[in-house]
């Protein structure tokens, strides 16, 4: 077969969820499968970091889709024209896009439709060229793969497609989230937190996310239980929006609150393995994948009763309704009095986070790319 695959968020130095997809599931693949032609296709030239396999034939056209109005002529122009010059037996998006007018049989990959279930978290013209070029993916597509099954019921309620033509191709974890040592984690705490345990926070700063409700929380936990821990939070802080610069700026506790900024992932790693916990309560996620890399990291989890979080964390974790600042800090609080409920969770966690590889997910998809070519 050959088959090709977009590869623009494949940037090592900038990857992203799906960026870090890409890298995993279509190396994998590449890899394994030697005597099928891959086709990878960038908008810029590769880092010069990647190994490709002998089999994979590099593409870079432009123009570089630095916006969504470059994404689309990128894809219906560029990417279009390779693929009907290539005569390929299949395309895959792992960003869920697709040229409008190619007749290569294709599979996107949607993650989540947030835009959907939460339209007002999103600007009207972002929200609206998501709406438009995914919908019709979902629609053109010979099958869609997407990564949980709340992310499969949305597909299935906004875009109408059957069932029997959505795969569940579950997320995995990299192997650069671990445990560290104690005297590492006392590094970290001291550069950090002057020395004191915290919980944890690393995500893009949107409403769905839940920071809002995590900064109340953390302040309800502080009054309720007196303790000298601390909070950060490792993501854009000049993305905040009015309300949760305002909350952050009235909170009592406010110099318990460590605003880390953006940081290189093997901090960021770090960080992760150094906390007391994760906390995640997002209002919607499509898979979550800070859910497994608390799992990795050896640290438990706090997380939502909403959406995908319970199919992921199984029980794993401590759940919270991320519409109550009180039921969060409850969760705190909680795994703050309760050793053993805190090794438990990081010993559930380190079984849990088996059921979630990457070469699982590069699997599954496999499957999907074999189902398509028998109805070929």
């Amino acid at each position: 077969m050959k088959i090709a695959v977009s590869t623009r968020l494949f940037i090592p130095e900038k990857r992203d969820g799906i960026g870090t997809f890409t890298k995993e599931v279509f190396q994998y693949l590449s890899n394994k499968y030697q005597e099928h032609e891959f086709h990878f296709i960038f908008d810029r030239a590769p880092s010069p970091t990647i190994q490709f396999s002998k089999n994979v034939v590099v593409h870079v056209v432009g123009p570089p889709t630095r916006h969504y109005s470059l994404t689309y002529l990128w894809y219906n122009i560029s990417v279009a024209l390779i693929l009907k010059k290539i005569k390929l037996d299949i395309f895959i998006s792992p960003d869920g896009v697709l040229p409008i007018f190619s007749k290569v049989p294709s599979i996107p990959v949607l993650h989540d439709l947030a835009f959907e279930v939460r339209p007002n978290d999103l600007p009207f013209l972002v929200r609206t060229f998501l709406k438009k070029t995914l919908s019709a993916a979902a629609k053109r597509a010979a099958r869609v793969a997407t990564v949980s099954t709340n992310s499969k019921n949305d597909i299935e309620k906004h875009y109408k497609v059957p069932a029997e033509n959505i795969d569940i191709i579950y997320s995995g974890i990299s192997n650069h989230f671990s445990p560290i040592g104690t005297d590492a984690q006392k590094v970290i705490r001291e550069k950090f937190t002057n020395g004191q345990a915290y919980f944890i926070f690393v995500g893009t700063v949107l409403p769905r996310k839940n920071l809002l409700n995590l900064l109340k929380a953390f302040d309800l936990f502080k009054k309720q239980s007196s303790s000298p821990m601390k909070f950060v939070v490792v993501g854009n802080v000049w993305l905040w929006e009015k309300e949760l610069q305002d909350t952050y700026e009235n909170m009592q506790f406010k110099n318990d609150v460590v605003l880390a900024g953006r940081l290189e992932d093997k901090e960021v790693a770090d960080l992760y393995a150094s906390s007391f916990a994760v906390t995640y309560v997002s209002h919607y996620e499509g898979f979550g994948l800070p859910v497994l890399e608390a799992f990795n990291s050896g640290v438990p989890l706090i997380t939502s009763t909403t959406s995908c979080l319970p199919e992921i964390a199984g029980d794993a974790a401590l759940f919270a309704n991320p519409s109550s600042p009180q039921d969060i800090a409850s969760a705190m609080n909680k795994l703050y009095l309760d050793a053993h409920l805190h090794q438990q969770l990081i010993e559930l966690g380190t079984q849990r986070k088996n059921k979630f590889t990457w070469s699982d997910t590069a699997e599954l998809l496999w499957q999907s790319v074999l189902k398509v070519k028998g109805n070929a």
